[in-house]
Formats: C-alpha cells, structure tokens, sequence
C-alpha cells in the first residue's frame, strides 16, 4: 500500500491526460469541471460504443469516479478495468507498472532522441472550447483590498506594486491571503486562486488554492488557460517569443525586473494542448521553458530537467522552436527555485545560458548524465 501511495502522490494531471491518451482518449475529448477531468465511461465500455462522459478524475483526491455504474476507483483499478472491457486480464503489477512508466519518465533504452516528433494540430481542438470554461463577476473582488500595507508579503519578494494593481492582486484581510483573478486569452475572468499565509493551511497542502466565497468556487481548468497572457499579449505578439513559467508569482516576478514582460504561466508543469493552440495563434515561435528547479524525493536534482524535458518534446511537436533555462552548473537555484526567484541578473544569467531543445539532446546522449524517458508521442 505504501508503495502504491508514493506513486499516486507523484501522479500530476498532465500524467492522467498522458494515461487517457495511451488508452485511446485525446486531450480533444477532456471536458473540465471544477477540481476534475470528465472522460467518456471507457472503464466499463469500448470506444466503438460511443460511451457518455460520465467518467470524472477528481485532481484532489487522485480518484475515477464512474456516475454510470463502476462508481469509485483508484487509478490502478481504472487501468484494470478498461483492459477487462477490451478483453484482457490486467494484473495489478502491470497497472501499476504502466502507471509508473509514464510517471517516472523510464525508458529502456536511456536517453531518448527526438526523431521527427510528429506535429500537433491545434487546429483540431474543438471550435466551442473557449465556452468550457467558466465565466466570473469580477465584482467578487471588491471584497478583498489592494492597499500596499497588505500586500507585503509580495512586496517584500520584491514584486513591484503597480504589477499587482496591473494583475489585479488583492489581499483577504480575514483569511490572511493573497488573492489574483486568472484571466483568460480574451480578456474575461475564469477563476481566482488564493495564496495563503497561515501555516494550517500550508501544512495541510493549500498553499496555493482556487478561492472559495460565499458558498461559489472560482475554480478553473488550468490547462485551458495561459496565465499573463492576456495582459502581456502585444508584447509576446511583437517579440514571437514566451517564456513560461510554472506559477502565476513568477509572472509577477518577471513584470517587476524587466519592461517588456513577454512571461505566462500554466500553473505546473503540464503544457497542453489548449496552450499552444494560445499562443500559436499569437504569432509565437520560440517558446523559452523555465520550469521549477525541482528535486525528487531521493534528492535527484535533475528531476525538475527530466519533467521539463518530457513538456519540451510535447511543444517541439506543436510546431514550436524550443529552449530550455536551467541551472546546468547547480550553482544558483535550490529544491523548487523559480528561474526568476533570485532577481534580474541570476536570471539573466541563466538566460544566456538557456539552450535549445535539440542542444540538450544531443549532449546528453554523448555525456550520459541525465537518463530520462521522452516518449515521441502525438499529443
């Protein structure tokens, strides 16, 4: 049981889209509710059935839940499920270790090159996307304050003010949080997350939040929306290049070093579909990655490069020119750093220093430091 538990709470969203995907369920077909994914019922019903979405993955509890007649299942006896429906016996281990193949990033051969990723078509994302997501009275926010006093705890990382006020940063006095609207790419509010200080809530893994008031969630799909998009579009638009973040202070962060804020975020390290439909749009042609500098739990500090990697060879299949910034010496950035965490000229030097998808690749596999699984997949 511990063993499964460890996987589990190493699973991450973009994982389960991963899985759906190797089970025959694109991304195209995820529907997004609040704290969960909706996929056609294929636990208990073939493709060629046409089955209903009726089959939810709650991101908080890391459960299937099946309204039509499988009813609660854990993702190992999900995976079970759906191969008993095709006809095949499932053992757990192979479950397990089917689970842990696309978590870890395994491959048997070592390190992995790109050959010919096959190219994404954005295009096909269905036309009514954008009306999945949901729509906020922005009024909510006159609840909270943006008096400079509040906001000090951002204020004392060095995140200028008037970037607040330009993202729409408030301050819940009564909670002892931070407060942000999520804008999406055409202007509207989808869903406000919350920062929180007590250290209750920390301890207890919500540290970062969708807002809960007066009875409404204000949660939205992160992987349909492109944080700071919206409000640095004209100059992404000139520039064609984005650097992408994991969360939404590293926005902030970049806004209050430099002039030209050309940073977004996509709230983790999963960088989907819906994303690169955004920015291609836009005009954007190189996409810099700037992840987290995570480590694993046995103390790997390329774990945080592996992740970034496996997203790497996802946006080079959309069609993107793609770079990396990472802390190759380990000189700078500790467990969970944000490139942008140190200041300007940290950053700076790390982004001298960025290097192309293909640049990584091709070293790794003469020098052999790093062995990682990137699997050349169509998204």
């Amino acid at each position: 049981m511990a063993l499964e538990n460890n996987l589990l709470n190493k699973v991450s969203t973009s994982d389960i889209l991963r899985l759906m995907e190797k089970l025959g369920i694109p991304e195209t077909s995820v529907r997004y509710g609040n704290d969960c994914l909706i996929f056609p019922t294929i636990c208990h019903n073939t493709i060629d059935n046409d089955p209903s979405h009726k089959l939810y993955y709650y991101e908080s509890s890391k459960r299937f839940y099946c309204y039509t007649s499988c009813k609660s299942m854990s993702v190992f006896d999900f995976i079970i499920n759906v191969y008993k429906t095709r006809g095949f016996k499932m053992e757990f281990i192979r479950a397990y270790n089917m689970l842990d193949e696309i978590v870890s990033g395994r491959m048997k051969n070592g390190f992995a090159v790109i050959q010919s990723p096959k190219l994404h078509n954005t295009n096909k994302i269905e036309k009514d996307w954008e009306e999945q997501l949901p729509v906020y009275n922005s009024h909510v926010l006159e609840c909270f304050t943006q008096q400079p006093r509040f906001l000090d705890p951002w204020l004392s990382e060095d995140i200028d003010y008037d970037v607040m006020v330009e993202f729409g940063v408030h301050f819940d006095m009564v909670r002892n949080r931070i407060v942000f609207p999520v804008i999406d790419h055409i202007g509207r509010l989808v869903g406000i997350r919350v920062r929180n200080f007590n250290q209750s809530d920390i301890d207890a893994g919500r540290k970062y939040m969708p807002l809960w008031h007066n009875d409404e969630l204000y949660n939205c799909p992160k992987m349909m929306v492109v944080y700071g998009y919206y409000q640095n579009r004209q100059v992404i638009k000139k520039l064609k290049e984005v650097i992408v973040f994991e969360a939404e202070k590293s926005v902030l962060k970049y806004g209050s070093c430099f002039t030209m804020n050309k940073a977004v975020a996509v709230g983790g390290s999963a960088f989907s579909q819906y994303h690169g439909k955004i920015l291609k749009d836009a005009g954007v042609e190189t996409i810099v990655l700037a992840f987290d500098n995570d480590y694993s739990e046995e103390g790997d500090r390329f774990y945080g490069l592996k992740k970034m990697l496996r997203e790497a060879v996802k946006v080079k299949g959309m069609g993107f020119n793609v770079e990396i910034i990472y802390d190759w010496t380990g000189e700078y950035l500790g467990d969970k750093d944000a490139p942008i965490d140190l200041g300007r000229p940290i950053y700076s030097k790390l982004y001298r220093d960025r290097k192309t998808l293909e640049e990584v690749l091709e070293e790794n596999k003469e020098e052999e430091t790093i062995e990682v699984s990137i699997e050349n997949e169509e998204l």
